[in-house]
């Protein structure tokens, strides 16, 4: 289902691999420690830039995952994982509800097999 600019689903719960997904915590902390290592305030701008950008496509995941069926509890605490897009990779939220397992995936680019499987 498309929320404002994402794409939001709803699929039967996922059991294996979510181990070679990144944490968002662990995201938020790799995103923290490039910033604190630039030496400069034009490259320390630009790594805040994707800080807020990243907390962005968080909080509107959460919510697109509301609007989808999500009822805000965690089995499987979010996870990002990668897609190739035009120039750069786009970032994609993904985590498992506790409540009877669903996984719910968010992404800005469309994942058409997604759609076929979505409850």
């Amino acid at each position: 289902m498309k929320i404002g600019n994402l794409y939001a689903y709803r699929i039967n719960p996922i059991d294996f691999g979510w181990e070679y997904l990144r944490s968002a915590e662990s995201h938020r902390k790799q995103l923290a420690t490039a910033f604190a290592e630039h030496k400069n305030s034009d490259e320390r701008d630009d790594a805040l830039t994707v800080i807020k950008e990243f907390e962005e496509l968080y909080n509107a995941a959460m919510d697109a995952g509301h609007k989808v069926g999500w009822e805000g509890d965690f089995r499987i605490e979010p996870r990002v994982g990668f897609l190739p897009a035009e120039v750069s990779l786009a970032i994609y939220v993904v985590w498992k509800q506790d409540n009877n397992g669903d996984t719910f995936v968010v992404s800005p680019m469309e994942m058409p097999w997604l759609g076929e499987i979505s409850l």
